[in-house]
C-alpha cells in the first residue's frame, strides 16, 4: 500500500497541492480505494 500511496502523493500530490481536495485524495488513497482515483488521475 506504501508504494501506491507515493505514487498518489508524486502523481497526484503535485497538482493537486494546490487545490484544497488535496489531502482528501490522500486519505481516500490511504484508505483502499486508491486504485479508482489513480485510474482516474492516470487517465
Amino acid at each position: 500500500m506504501q508504494h501506491k500511496t507515493a505514487q498518489a502523493e508524486a502523481a497526484c500530490g503535485a497538482p493537486l497541492l494546490d487545490a484544497p481536495q488535496a489531502p482528501k485524495t490522500v486519505v481516500v488513497a490511504g484508505t483502499g480505494p486508491a486504485r479508482s482515483p489513480q485510474s482516474s488521475h492516470l487517465l
